[in-house]
């Protein structure tokens, strides 16, 4: 069953990729030295809607603190979460069976930069799916994207 875990790696797998590793700032966010990112988790839920079927929400803000007072800036790295996560996000997780699995999911973005007090930019991933928790592994209720050959060269809206 796909976790908030699961979801967490994948989103710091893919700000490893298009971000430099001092910008990433995961573990102490009472000692911020920006630029900086930071992933927050804000919650999840699973709601059984048929037998051992959940529909699962997680939800994710990552947060940048500026190092310059300028909006300019803000917005550019505004475009480049927002570039970042309109592919799909690799979950890997393991299944019901125990084995490895690894599923597409493609979060809803909500971003809101703020330059009034102190400049940071708090983006909301919000990731809605359904998946099966029992003993049997069903492909087709664990995520909407599963296709890993079609995920590699799609870009999504």
């Amino acid at each position: 069953m796909i976790t908030s875990d699961n979801i967490y790696k994948a989103i710091r797998n893919r700000l490893e990729e298009i971000f430099q590793s001092e910008e990433l700032q995961i573990k102490d966010i009472k000692n911020l030295s920006p630029p900086c990112l930071y992933i927050q988790y804000v919650k999840s839920e699973a709601v059984e809607v048929a037998n051992d079927t959940y529909r699962s929400s997680s939800v994710f803000n990552i947060v940048y603190f500026a190092d310059e007072d300028t909006l300019l800036n803000l917005i550019e790295v505004e475009n480049k979460l927002k570039k970042a996560f309109k592919q799909a996000l690799r979950v890997k997780y393991i299944n019901s069976s125990g084995n490895p699995a690894t599923k597409f999911l493609k979060p809803k973005i909500d971003s809101d930069p703020n330059e009034n007090e102190e400049y940071y930019l708090s983006m909301s991933l919000s990731f809605e799916f359904l998946q099966d928790a029992g003993g049997i592994d069903d492909e087709y209720c664990t995520g909407e994207f599963d296709n890993s050959e079609l995920m590699e060269n799609l870009e999504l809206d």
